[in-house]
């Protein structure tokens, strides 16, 4: 009996272009799940806000909170576009992934 029809695999295998399609579809998805939880924790921090005197150490948490979002975010960012720079350039040469 041939083994290789049963395996889910054996119906697509992504190519380079593929990848980096995914790898984009992916980062947009992060960036929106990120804004999302940073919109909401906004939002939870601006309601709690009100309830307490610290409004200065409060507003410099989350100063510093939406900084480190946008070093992550960056960070991310250059990495799928590595990614995507190395999955062209063996696009272009005709090497498989």
């Amino acid at each position: 009996m041939d083994t290789t029809l049963l395996t889910p695999y054996a119906m697509f295998t992504p190519g380079p272009l593929e990848i980096a399609v995914m790898l984009v579809v992916l980062f947009f998805l992060a960036t929106l799940f990120l804004v999302a939880v940073l919109l909401l924790s906004m939002a939870f921090s601006a309601r709690k806000r009100h309830s307490t005197p610290g409004r200065k150490a409060s507003m410099d948490s989350e100063v510093e909170m939406v900084q480190e979002l946008n070093r992550g975010l960056a960070r991310l960012e250059d990495r799928i576009e590595s990614l995507e720079t190395l999955l062209l350039g063996q696009a272009q040469r005709g090497d498989e992934v």
